[in-house]
């Protein structure tokens, strides 16, 4: 099934996921509008205000680590919650790293939404100094879907938030 721009409604929402990893990243457009990989433009693109974009995040269970500068810390995020304006998210090593590799010093988080029938979306980044929770007792409090960090390798990071940063895509044609 088509939509009213001929593009399979599938085609636009793959569209959509691409658009939410190259927010921040304006490439050259070309004479259609289309940037450097041949997708269309988004319909619009704003920024969200700070507590909005902690709604955002906490309202999700998942994200992953992110590059910012430095080499790829050497976790996966297995999931997280917002903990007194924190972000404490559970942590495996990544293939072929050791299980007990440093926590950097400062990690940043994104996470995101993508509403395959409405054709919007939202992604946030946080990023801030992070730490280890080594404390048996602060490991143990409950958590939500973040856990306690009880399988094999998997470790609790707390990521105090310094910056966050939310945009909402929308991806529908304006009319």
């Amino acid at each position: 099934m088509r939509n009213g721009s001929g593009e399979a409604p599938a085609d636009r929402v793959v569209q959509l996921r691409h658009a939410l990893f190259a927010v921040g990243d304006r490439p050259g457009r070309g004479a259609g509008g289309e940037d450097a990989a041949g997708r269309p433009p988004l319909a619009a693109v704003s920024d969200l205000p700070v507590r909005r974009a902690m709604e955002l995040l906490g309202s999700v269970a998942d994200g992953r680590l992110v590059h910012s500068g430095g080499d790829l810390p050497p976790l996966r995020a297995a999931g997280h919650v917002i903990e007194d304006g924190h972000l404490v998210l559970r942590v495996r090593p990544l293939p072929g790293r050791p299980a007990d590799a440093a926590v950097p010093n400062w990690l940043s988080y994104r996470s995101e939404s993508v509403d395959e029938d409405g054709l919007a979306g939202w992604v946030v980044t946080a990023a801030g100094p992070a730490r280890e929770i080594a404390a048996a007792a602060e490991r143990a409090r409950p958590r939500g879907s973040a856990g306690v960090g009880t399988g094999e390798g998997e470790r609790l990071v707390r990521i105090r938030i310094n910056q966050i940063v939310g945009h909402r895509l929308d991806f529908r044609t304006p009319r």
